[in-house]
């Protein structure tokens, strides 16, 4: 809480190594530009690049990226999550993607939330977002209060926005969160 520092270190109990973590880390909000992480014997350093928002929960998710160096066992969906605020947002979202196009034309596909008060699908990234996993599942959490339109997107080129080429899901009315919401179907 109340977070100013511009370096993260976390220590683990034995030697650690990244892999693939470009394609695996994620900040969200995302930070441009993106945070500086490495690895040195068993910390991971992590330099913050962009300045930060006040009253933020920011959630750094390092996917399957981190694993030990002896046996090389990855630990799974690790996060970090800090605040520059008072509290950490602590609402979440999860539910099911349905494909109604064959799903072997589907890779990388991304649940994303936009605040409802701006017109940003097609200029800018999502506030958060997350990978779908196996059998459409998803799940967003560390969200502030507020009303969200919510989308799928099949990112072909990975830049986390909708482009005309692209598959787009959505549910037809704004989700409200107050409280945490589940089963979301679209």
């Amino acid at each position: 809480l109340n977070f100013s520092q511009k370096k993260i270190e976390i220590e683990f109990d034995e030697l650690i190594q990244l892999k693939n973590q470009y394609k695996e880390i994620t900040v969200s909000p995302e930070m441009d530009p993106a945070p500086d992480i490495v690895t040195k014997k068993n910390i991971i350093q992590i330099k913050l690049l962009d300045t930060l928002e006040k009253n933020t929960t920011y959630s750094i998710n390092f996917g399957n990226s981190i694993s030990d160096v002896t046996e090389s066992n990855p630990i799974k969906n690790y996060r970090y999550v800090f605040s520059t605020g008072t509290y950490i947002d602590s609402l979440k979202i999860s539910g099911t993607v349905n494909y109604v196009v064959d799903t072997a034309k589907l890779k990388n596909v991304i649940v994303a939330l936009y605040p409802t008060d701006k017109e940003t699908l097609y200029k800018q990234k999502p506030i958060l977002y997350t990978s779908v996993t196996t059998g459409g599942k998803f799940e967003l959490n560390n969200i502030k209060n507020g009303t969200y339109d919510i989308y799928a997107i099949a990112d072909d080129n990975g830049n986390k926005r909708f482009d005309e080429e692209e598959y787009l899901g959505f549910l037809d009315k704004p989700v409200e969160l107050h409280k945490d919401s589940t089963n979301l179907n679209f």
